[in-house]
């Protein structure tokens, strides 16, 4: 240890904002959490050889280095109550959501009519927002476009095992002459202590059919 008196236990920051965006990009934190994780990380606990700066110690400086530790503590815990609460608030928003996205995915593939116009399929709805989105539009090979054409709804979840942090996204499909899966997800999960960090994604298997897999290019050998 640092010869700070204190305790043995993991003083490092906690919650959002610790200075990382979704892919581990770097970000700016805010003040605040910018200021908690410089408090936690003055009174974090030195070691040999660990590249960390202790403060010193005497008599005086121990109780204080204990006093600061014990508040940081209960910062860490407002921390995690703050996130609890999030993550109910973005369950509510889920379940307010929905009503109001069963009657999009209606209007848009024709089941459901709109401001008494007759009820018809929104050819290309998804196709088009996605080509229209400069984050997703570059992602979109001439090969995705027949396949993105049948896409008839697009849906979020933050209900994930386990109580993980993150969320699923889900894009339900018509059936299609590419594959048979009515539905393809892909899981985000994101790490426990700071929500803003992607950890993990995970794809389903997409179950191509015969001679469709746009992954894969056919070589004939000459």
């Amino acid at each position: 240890g640092g010869g700070n008196g204190g305790d043995d236990d993991d003083d490092r920051p906690r919650g959002r904002g610790k200075g990382k965006s979704k892919g581990g990009a770097a970000k700016a934190p805010t003040p605040a959490a910018l200021a908690a994780n410089l408090s936690a990380l003055a009174v974090r606990d030195g070691g040999a050889g660990g590249g960390v700066v202790a403060l010193g110690s005497t008599a005086h400086s121990d109780a204080r280095i204990r006093a600061l530790k014990e508040l940081q503590a209960k910062a860490d815990e407002a921390q995690a109550e703050y996130d609890k609460q999030v993550r109910e608030l973005e369950r509510q928003l889920d379940e307010k959501l929905k009503p109001l996205t069963d009657k999009r995915k209606g209007i848009v593939t024709g089941t459901e009519a709109a401001d008494g116009a007759p009820a018809a399929p929104v050819e290309r709805f998804w196709l088009t927002a996605i080509q229209n989105c400069a984050a997703l539009a570059q992602e979109v090979q001439p090969h995705d476009e027949p396949i993105l054409k049948h896409l008839l709804d697009i849906s979020v979840s933050h209900q994930l095992p386990d109580e993980k942090e993150g969320f699923v996204l889900s894009f339900e499909f018509a059936p299609n002459e590419h594959f048979a899966n009515r539905v393809l997800t892909k899981t985000y999960v994101m790490d426990d202590d700071d929500d803003d960090t992607l950890e993990e994604v995970h794809g389903c298997t997409i179950e191509w059919k015969e001679g469709k897999d746009v992954t894969r290019r056919t070589v004939t050998k000459k």
